[in-house]
């Protein structure tokens, strides 16, 4: 059984791995006990190693294609395409998520929930890539939808597992991730895409105060934004910078919908 589950990550990924442990150990996380494991560690040290490598790559491909972009555009192209959404929505539609091993009730159910709410997006959209290309914007509870970081970690694990069965070499694992990636590239690279916190700093200069609170009893951090002739605005996210981002989307929907009228 667990064989044939490996066959269908190596199938989704594009890659026969030599040695299955250090594909199984990406699949494993923290939550996932020893004894029930024929691998000694969990993916945390794999997610770190493809931390770097994508962001590497990924910036590597980006100066080579697009010479002659600003410094501003390539971070924010690089952050498009390596950002948790991205990878968490690939790890989704490549269906990895379904062969992580955890014993975590609580991630089961807030992945559950980010697929389901990937569900309704797409059934709203007509193009088939759609899913990996909409924004992370939604009103509901004053909080961007909330991504479950492990599958942005997941496909990171994964990528550097296939960097040490590859025996580190860089092209190889670009090949393989590269296709994976285009359909983000290809669209970010004509909709260039520019953070809710710096649209509206350079929409309202002067005008904006964020002010970032304690986090809460469930982990997530906030932060009170303050526009001047706009009112005030909260956000929420399991960092800093994502609840600044959410509470400058809110702020940014108001403010647009009052030009319009």
């Amino acid at each position: 059984h667990q064989l044939g589950e490996l066959a269908l990550v190596e199938a989704s990924l594009g890659y026969t791995f030599r040695d299955r442990d250090i594909l199984l150990q990406a699949l494993t996380h923290t939550s996932y006990p020893r004894a029930y494991s024929s691998v000694n560690s969990s993916y945390e040290q794999l997610e770190f190693l493809g931390d770097a490598l994508l962001d590497y790559l990924v910036t590597r491909h980006v100066l080579q294609r697009f010479p002659r972009l600003s410094p501003g555009a390539i971070t924010d192209l690089r952050s498009a395409v390596v950002n948790n959404y991205s990878l968490a929505c690939l790890t989704i539609q490549r269906d990895f998520h379904k062969h992580m091993r955890s014993m975590s009730m609580a991630l089961f159910k807030v992945v559950r929930r980010f697929v389901r709410r990937l569900s309704e997006i797409e059934e709203k959209e007509t193009r088939p890539d759609q899913l990996l290309l909409t924004t992370v914007e939604d009103g509901r509870g004053g909080e961007a939808i909330e991504v479950p970081k492990v599958l942005g970690d997941l496909f990171e694990a994964l990528l550097g597992a296939l960097y040490v069965d590859c025996g580190r070499d860089e092209e190889l694992a670009w090949s393989v991730i590269y296709p994976l990636l285009t359909p983000i590239i290809e669209h970010y690279s004509v909709h260039l895409p520019i953070s809710p916190t710096r649209q509206l700093v350079e929409m309202m200069p002067g005008a904006a105060t964020f002010t970032c609170l304690s986090q809460n009893v469930i982990g997530h951090h906030a932060c009170e934004l303050v526009v001047k002739g706009y009112g005030r605005f909260m956000g929420t996210g399991r960092n800093a910078q994502i609840a600044r981002s959410t509470a400058a989307q809110h702020a940014l929907a108001r403010i647009k919908s009052k030009q319009k009228k």
